[in-house]
């Protein structure tokens, strides 16, 4: 009889836990022998993990776990419960491609901790060239001491948002090619960072200590004329009218100053900055150069180089790429070309995947293929004194051992303000965003 009453009132008891969603399990009287799996109050389920006078743990023993985690691991089976809320992992999720977005945090991350969002756009000194492709990051620590690690991608526009950021005064760091650029912020509990209102914009500096240029002018070919559009500050060695551009190629410590060596074409006066032999001839001078672009590259130095100066490339990484003539390639056809860009990040800040380049002079440079690791930017059909090529390469770059980016051209860019000038807009922004790649 006394068996019977037990049952009854547990019975009861149970029953109007069900209804009034109480936490029995927090209290002893609820269990009654074994109840491991059984579905108690909040329909939250318990495991086996029975203690010593046999009370079965309740959901005060259970981790914190987010959403995510639930739906994605449902069984909160634990020998050893952590009330503090199980691991944690900070890592921010980046969504894929390049639009700027970014996931939600990623399991675990500190629900205690106060945190806001970070919203900005990449940019050139300029302030007006958007950046898409560049990677922003912060690092620090929540409230709780845990490392924190958030990074986005800048969208097509520029633009990134990093969200979950702890509150407190951080660092946002902006990398993209050689050029970095830190940002200190205050983000607030629950509000949004807005770095695009700041006077500067978040954009690169103009000067940088920790990126340094260099040019070598040429007298057809005007890169200095792009970096000065993006507002960018840069070292001059001349290549027309003496041997300072050689001088530097010589110079292994001068040269290694340097994160970014720009190299225009030389028509006329090629042989002040690079000596012209014949294949298989040794040249002293030159071997000392080769030597000192091959460390330079090694420590992740960066080199933009240019039409007829394409013998650089061919004495100081023979096989990268191919040549419709090895003895001298420089046989293509003055003409615009329909090009086709190849490069997805190239499209995204274009917006477009067909472009012009316009030759203006005949005689340039002409490639037919590029060796292993080499990527090729823009395509397109090539008339030559040496043949046609279809889907010829115009743009190419590779790495180097060390990390250095090395980017051949075949097209020029005329001085600002030059008459007769036939620099297309296409040709201009795309200089552009090759030099944030260098």
């Amino acid at each position: 009889m006394h068996t019977l009453k037990s049952t009854i009132f547990l019975t009861l008891f149970l029953a109007l836990c069900a209804l009034t969603q109480l936490d029995c399990a927090k209290n002893n009287n609820a269990t009654a022998g074994d109840t491991n799996g059984q579905t108690l109050g909040d329909g939250q389920n318990t495991t086996t993990g029975s203690d010593a006078d046999g009370v079965t743990g309740g959901s005060e023993d259970l981790p914190v776990i987010g959403e995510k985690d639930l739906a994605e691991s449902p069984d909160t089976s634990s020998s050893d419960p952590d009330t503090k809320g199980g691991e944690d992992t900070t890592q921010v999720d980046d969504t894929e491609g390049s639009d700027g977005n970014l996931g939600s945090p990623d399991t675990g991350v500190n629900p205690e901790c106060e945190v806001g969002t970070i919203v900005g756009a990449v940019c050139a000194p300029n302030g007006s060239t958007l950046l898409n492709g560049a990677e922003v990051r912060v690092e620090t620590t929540d409230c709780k001491g845990t490392p924190v690690t958030l990074k986005a991608i800048s969208g097509s526009n520029g633009l990134y948002e990093l969200s979950g950021v702890p509150i407190g005064s951080q660092t946002v760091v902006v990398n993209m090619g050689s050029f970095e650029r830190e940002i200190e912020v205050t983000v607030e509990t629950n509000k949004t960072v807005d770095i695009t209102s700041f006077g500067t914009k978040g954009c690169f500096q103009t000067s940088n200590p920790k990126t340094k240029l260099a040019v070598i002018t040429g007298d057809h070919d005007h890169i200095e004329t792009v970096l000065g559009s993006l507002g960018l500050e840069y070292d001059t060695y001349d290549g027309v009218n003496s041997e300072a551009g050689k001088e530097l190629l010589k110079d292994e410590a001068k040269l290694l100053s340097y994160d970014v060596v720009f190299i225009n074409c030389n028509v006329d006066s090629n042989t002040k900055v690079w000596p012209i032999t014949p294949i298989g001839v040794s040249n002293a001078e030159r071997d000392k150069m080769v030597a000192n672009l091959v460390k330079f590259t090694a420590k992740g130095g960066s080199l933009y180089v240019s039409d007829w100066m394409w013998i650089i490339i061919d004495d100081t990484w023979p096989g990268r790429i191919n040549w419709i003539n090895a003895a001298w390639p420089a046989s293509g056809y003055e003409g615009t070309i329909q090009a086709t860009v190849t490069d997805s990040l190239f499209q995204t800040f274009l917006g477009k995947d067909k472009v012009s380049i316009t030759y203006n002079e005949s005689s340039w440079v002409v490639m037919t293929g590029v060796g292993a690791n080499v990527s090729v930017h823009l395509r397109g059909d090539v008339k030559s004194g040496d043949g046609d090529v279809k889907n010829a390469p115009l743009l190419v770059s590779f790495k180097t051992e060390g990390g250095g980016t090395v980017i051949f051209t075949t097209f020029h860019h005329d001085k600002i303000g030059s008459p007769g000038s036939l620099t297309s807009p296409d040709m201009t922004a795309i200089t552009q965003y090759l030099i944030f790649q260098l």
